[in-house]
């Protein structure tokens, strides 16, 4: 009985722990002016639940090309333009795109696609870095707009 209710308050405390890491690790995210490319992995390998919490942004970049994601030669403290998470986005949400987005993964004709879908708003070139904020806000609309709520 004893041993029970110790693993049962281990599994607890373990739970609470790795929460804890995840919401540090957005809250990190959130705050940064200028998002990492390891930023960009650890948020989309989370919303596809392909991500352990304890698993830092360098390994989210590794597992991002682990699963067939990611762009080769990248470094996750890299930062990421709009375009480049557009392409990221479209890959591992598995988000539609059009005639060009079929032809080449362009970083241009992905957020051409996503702003057609109202995902992406406000000012939008391909080549600009964007905050940590926007990241978070950019993929919740995408998310959004896989249920069908936006």
């Amino acid at each position: 009985m004893k041993r029970s209710i110790i693993v049962v308050l281990l599994c607890v405390i373990l739970g609470t722990f790795a929460t804890a890491q995840s919401s540090r690790t957005v809250g990190v995210i959130l705050l940064s002016d200028v998002a990492t490319y390891g930023d960009a992995a650890y948020l989309l390998l989370a919303a596809r639940g392909l991500i352990d919490d304890e698993v830092g942004l360098a390994g989210a970049a590794g597992l991002l090309e682990f699963n067939g994601y990611g762009t080769p030669g990248r470094l996750w403290l890299d930062p990421i333009t709009l375009g480049e998470y557009a392409v990221l986005l479209r890959r591992v949400l598995g988000l539609p795109g059009g005639f060009m987005s079929a032809l080449t993964e362009a970083p241009r004709y992905a957020v051409r696609d996503l702003r057609h879908y109202r995902i992406i708003q406000g000012r939008a070139y391909p080549n600009m870095t964007i905050s940590g904020e926007r990241m978070v806000r950019i993929l919740g609309r995408a998310l959004a707009w896989q249920d069908g709520t936006l």
